[in-house]
């Protein structure tokens, strides 16, 4: 018993390890390169985007149409997401996995 609560203890404690200096090599990475993640480079893409709108005059419907398709097709995957995992449960059926 003792053993396993030692495991635990190590298991936990690298995760750990593990967890902060993945965040200390992707701070340091950043700071050399701001373009390293693809958060960094959709931010980027978002800020001419948003730009172009707010110059071009007739761009108006551009610009609710494009955050409405976004939400819709987040929408329709999350409610996809669930019947696709348990086809069997659905049918009223038990699934063999």
């Amino acid at each position: 018993m003792m053993v396993l609560a030692g495991n635990d203890f190590f298991g936990a404690g690298a995760s750990l390890l593990l967890l902060v200096g993945y965040h200390l090599f992707l701070r340091y990475r950043r700071s050399s390169d701001p373009l390293y993640t693809i958060q960094a480079v959709n931010a980027i893409a978002r800020e001419a985007w948003v730009e172009t709108v707010m110059n071009a005059s007739n761009k108006d419907v551009l610009a609710v149409q494009t955050p409405r398709n976004s939400i819709m097709g987040a929408t329709f995957l999350s409610s996809t997401a669930r019947p696709k995992r348990s086809p069997g449960i659905i049918a009223g059926r038990k699934s063999a996995i």
